[in-house]
């Protein structure tokens, strides 16, 4: 986010979040603090969802994913009861994906809070709405109609941009405006916000790149001989981990078809040799499997694993004999 106060303690972006939780070695000393009873998420895509989930989840819950222990216990103390779910576009406009919408509405414990009114404006342009805007719609709607009850509580509000982070030192709020108008400003008091407002792709020296869309021009994942895109470089940032898989399935059977009989290429051998010629410490499939096996030996119980979250830790592990 490039407005004033973004570099205040206590604003953090999805990776930085989303990396903390998920034990990111890059990530796992971010430490954030959850003694606030309010914080804001922008943007309204499939990663604002699950920074949601995180939020609200009782601990008993998280018990039972492969969330790291030291964000499981750094929850176990949060004071938060309000999540506001902000969105530059209207209701109709979500990125979010129909079916991980619908399961925050099977949180418990939570209530789902949206403005009617605001729903009201955007009928005359539901009937020629995409059929999953329709359906994110809908479940808006049920949203808006549903009992308050006591416990924790998700805000989506829409129509709405950023102008300021207010604090001093840390977050204590954030000022926000109508989207398309320039006096309309609402502040709304909080202390954490989470920006999960999308990913942009960054040129590689080289390799053709679209400046508009921010992604390396490619005709079927294939940008040039030899050079194949995939994921969100090759369509924009978009979509779940599945949506991902069938362009490296597709990359797979191009890089088949231009190299039949492997090419003039020695492959792996002449990897393994470049690899030992610089002295780079690598792991082969075989301490994957390693480290695979120790994260699932040390779960929580109940729980499908515990990832090492130190590079050294899964290295000590992947060259264990």
């Amino acid at each position: 986010m490039s407005v004033p106060g973004s570099d205040l303690q206590g604003v953090y972006g999805c990776a930085q979040f989303v990396g903390w939780y998920n034990g990111h070695p890059d990530h796992a000393g971010l430490a954030p603090s959850f003694d606030t009873d309010a914080v804001a998420v922008l943007g309204m895509g499939n990663v604002a969802l699950d920074v949601i989930r995180v939020l609200t989840k009782s601990p008993v819950e998280l018990e039972t994913t492969d969330i790291c222990e030291y964000a499981l216990s750094a929850l176990r103390t949060s004071a938060i009861r309000d999540v506001y779910v902000l969105g530059r576009r209207g209701p109709l406009e979500t990125r979010f994906s129909n079916v991980e919408l619908r399961e925050i509405g099977t949180l418990e414990g939570v209530s789902r809070v949206v403005d009617a009114r605001q729903l009201e404006n955007a009928h005359e342009t539901a009937g020629a709405a995409s059929r999953l805007q329709q359906r994110n719609f809908q479940v808006f709607h049920n949203f808006a109609s549903e009992p308050q009850r006591p416990g924790k509580r998700v805000h989506f509000i829409f129509n709405v941009v950023p102008d300021s982070i207010l604090g001093g030192s840390g977050v204590d709020g954030i000022r926000l405006r109508r989207a398309g108008e320039s006096t309309t400003h609402l502040d709304l008091a909080c202390g954490m916000i989470i920006g999960a407002i999308g990913f942009r792709g960054r040129p590689i020296p080289g390799v053709p790149f679209d400046p508009v869309r921010k992604i390396v021009p490619n005709e079927n994942g294939k940008v040039a001989d030899s050079v194949y895109a995939v994921g969100w470089i090759k369509r924009g940032p978009s979509g779940v981990i599945g949506t991902n898989k069938p362009d490296g399935a597709l990359a797979a059977q191009s890089i088949i078809q231009e190299f039949p009989h492997g090419g003039s290429k020695e492959g792996r051998a002449k990897l393994i040799r470049l690899l030992v010629e610089k002295k780079i410490r690598w792991i082969d499939y075989e301490g994957w499997k390693r480290i695979d096996r120790t994260e699932r030996e040390i779960a929580r119980p109940g729980s499908p694993r515990q990832k090492l979250h130190r590079i050294a830790d899964m290295m000590t592990h992947a060259e264990a004999s």
